[in-house]
């Protein structure tokens, strides 16, 4: 029992026990940033799921992009297209937001990119025209521009083919 205490006494064994809760303390925090990412992602996409404007932008950029004779850029000044690049802008707007949350490590991204890749590559892709006529607009290569970094970004790295689970 004395070489218990002679253990317990020893400098090198207490700076050991010391170091040791530090590094339980840090991975801690990061685990708890880490699930904490992973929350706000996941109520973040539960709460898309109803949102109205969301879903209906999606469909007009889609629907806008594949209708015959329609070029997404001139509509931007176009009053009788107003009501679909409002929904157009909302839809930018989001997944602007989205991104900028990524970046700044509120959102899990791969939750992100394995729930919404497709949707928000496409739905950039397809509202390209808006994008570049916005920024010549106002003058602003800044506009949108997180999505567009997270867009090149996923498209170098597509999401793999899952074997199994």
């Amino acid at each position: 029992m004395d070489w218990l205490w002679d253990l317990l006494a020893h400098e090198a064994f207490r700076g050991a026990v010391i170091l040791l809760g530090v590094v339980v303390a840090i991975v801690s925090v990061l685990t708890a940033r880490s699930t904490a990412r992973k929350k706000q992602a996941a109520d973040m996409l539960f709460a898309s799921r109803g949102d109205q404007g969301l879903q209906e932008g999606c469909r007009t950029v889609k629907s806008l992009h594949e209708a015959p004779g329609k070029n997404l850029r001139t509509l931007l000044g176009d009053e009788e297209h107003k009501k679909e690049i409002s929904q157009i802008m909302y839809v930018l707007n989001h997944f602007e937001t989205v991104c900028v949350g990524i970046k700044n490590g509120i959102y899990d991204e791969a939750m992100i990119k394995d729930a919404w890749c497709s949707m928000m590559l496409n739905t950039y892709d397809y509202s390209l025209p808006v994008v570049e006529a916005v920024r010549q607009k106002h003058g602003k290569n800044t506009l949108f521009q997180e999505y567009e970094h997270l867009v090149v970004r996923w498209k170098k790295n597509p999401i793999a083919t899952r074997k199994a689970w």
